[in-house]
């Protein structure tokens, strides 16, 4: 499946690093990004276990190019405990996310997200987690924003995302990534437009309230037109009798 732009695979064979050892996601320190060209985005993913490696996986996405990723086998590879996210590009590091949340009563998964990379002047400046809870119910709505393995509310406020329960048909970590600001030649990034939260006012829940409330309008509107039609019926039987 293609969606809006690139489309990005990549398995367990990559880089590994141990612990929350620094990551330079990038091929060198002067490194700057250009719309249309290859940028570096690392997804790393780590757990709650101090003997597990943490996971290193670089992408090579287009910049400004609406991508997803999908970091295929991620579903069967975290399954029995905890799991976070968090997105490095250069040197610069995204807040973690729980990916696998395995601590609640019910195992559920955050397997949907989308990263903002803002640029300046093609120098990534910070990566941002997009906020909302855009495909789910408020019961599927949790805060998920995360410092190490200890919460957060640094990187705003709310920060929630849908967090679904595990089922064997649920899918592997998806990543859409979005680009916002100034790149090398100083142009301007126009992906971060694509975010889910920029159609937040067209969103299932608000198309489906919206219909609800226009059924609702309807059926009141056509109940006042029958109600009309029966007095006057009622008036002119009435006027004919007399």
């Amino acid at each position: 499946m293609r969606h809006a732009g690139s489309l990005l695979f990549l398995g367990f064979c990559s880089l590994l690093c141990r612990g929350s050892d620094p990551i330079q996601c990038s091929p060198s320190d002067t490194w700057t990004s250009k719309i249309g060209e290859k940028s570096y985005l690392c997804v790393v993913i780590s757990t709650a276990n101090a003997t597990d490696l943490t996971k290193v996986m670089m992408f090579t996405p287009t910049a400004d190019d609406y991508t997803k990723l999908v970091v295929r086998g991620s579903q069967q590879q975290y399954k029995s405990g905890n799991a976070w996210v968090r997105l490095v590009s250069s040197d610069t590091s995204s807040f973690q996310r729980i990916y696998q949340d395995f601590a609640a009563p019910i195992k559920r998964t955050s397997n949907v997200l989308t990263a903002v990379l803002t640029l300046n002047n093609g120098k990534v400046q910070g990566i941002t987690w997009d906020d909302g809870c855009y495909f789910c119910g408020d019961e599927d709505c949790f805060e998920n924003s995360y410092w190490d393995t200890k919460k957060t509310t640094l990187e705003g406020s709310n920060l929630k995302t849908c967090a679904m329960p595990q089922t064997p048909e649920t899918d592997d970590l998806t990543i859409y990534v979005v680009w916002s600001g100034t790149d090398s030649s100083g142009n301007f990034c126009k992906s971060q437009s694509k975010r889910f939260s920029r159609f937040q006012a067209f969103s299932a829940k608000s198309y489906i309230t919206s219909a609800r409330d226009k059924a609702a309008s309807s059926w009141d509107e056509a109940s006042q037109k029958v109600s009309g039609v029966i007095s006057n019926s009622t008036r002119a039987l009435l006027d004919f009798k007399n």
